[in-house]
């Protein structure tokens, strides 16, 4: 925990108090390679010691199963698609505003290729499931962003059960539906999502 985590926790806690809300104690830690399992321990210290009080605690990891269900169901209604795209290749085409080869396939074809992702098919940066956005939209972070990336890596909690990991933005947007959350203060980093 660092200052930054500090001041978002105060601001979080206070205005939950004033209206009367609920806080939620939330370990993102759906990147394996950044979590360290005194991570967790360090955040419940630092916020008591700041006299953080919250209601509910969970660690997004705890709902793997559930993101993968919300991601199949992305790929059933036809908003997700299965991409082999080099990480190179993906910033030049959503620089340009361009689609790739792989955002026309088809449901039962980006269906195999996800059980394939989960199964171990691909190696790590071989295959990213992405969001169908607006290829040319003004804010470059709608232009088919990923939701989900391979990393082989044990994670501190689930050990090496899971391979294939939500980034930020997917696993956030599902945690804030489960926990409720209303209102959520975020850094300026974070605006243009």
């Amino acid at each position: 925990m660092h200052i930054g985590h500090g001041m978002s926790g105060l601001l979080n806690y206070l205005y939950a108090r004033m209206y009367d809300g609920r806080i939620w104690l939330r370990f993102e830690d759906t990147d394996p390679r950044k979590v360290k399992l005194e991570y967790y321990e360090s955040f419940r210290r630092g916020y008591k010691w700041l006299g953080i009080e919250w209601d509910y605690e969970k660690n997004n990891s705890d709902d793997l199963e559930l993101f993968y269900k919300y991601a199949e169901k992305l790929i059933r209604i036809g908003k997700a698609y299965v991409c082999k795209c080099s990480v190179d290749r993906v910033r030049k085409l959503r620089a340009s505003g361009e689609p790739c080869e792989h955002r026309g396939q088809g449901v039962d074809e980006n269906l195999d290729l996800w059980n394939e992702m989960l199964s171990g098919a691909f190696g790590e940066g071989e295959a990213t499931l992405r969001l169908l956005g607006d290829m040319r939209s003004k804010n470059m972070t709608m232009r088919d962003p990923a939701l989900f990336r391979i990393i082989d890596y044990p994670h501190p909690l689930v050990g090496g059960k899971y391979r294939v990991w939500p980034l930020y933005d997917f696993a956030v947007s599902v945690e804030d539906h489960l926990c409720g959350v209303t209102h959520v203060l975020r850094t300026s980093e974070f605006a243009l999502r």
